[in-house]
């Protein structure tokens, strides 16, 4: 799946919108361009297939990122307790 507007291969989930119902009738879910921000509908399998690639890509920058204990910083009042 690609772009029409930019070619871009990268989406996202896009958000739902009250007008959005009456394609969900048809299994067609809306997503997003990540370059672009072009909205479209794609059908069921494929959003789903977007939204697995958007978890992983979640879990791995979670795993990249250090801990936030790890950066915070000890003051002398509490640094032998």
């Amino acid at each position: 799946m690609h772009c029409t507007k930019c070619g871009s291969v990268k989406f996202r989930i896009s958000r739902m919108k009250p007008s959005d119902f009456m394609k969900l009738i048809t299994f067609r879910f809306p997503v997003r361009c990540r370059i672009c921000n072009r909205r479209r509908f794609v059908p069921l399998s494929t959003a789903i297939g977007i939204q697995k690639a958007d978890s992983a890509r979640h879990q791995e920058l979670r795993k990249s990122k250090p801990t936030s204990s790890a950066t915070l910083p000890t003051t002398a009042g509490n640094a032998g307790q």
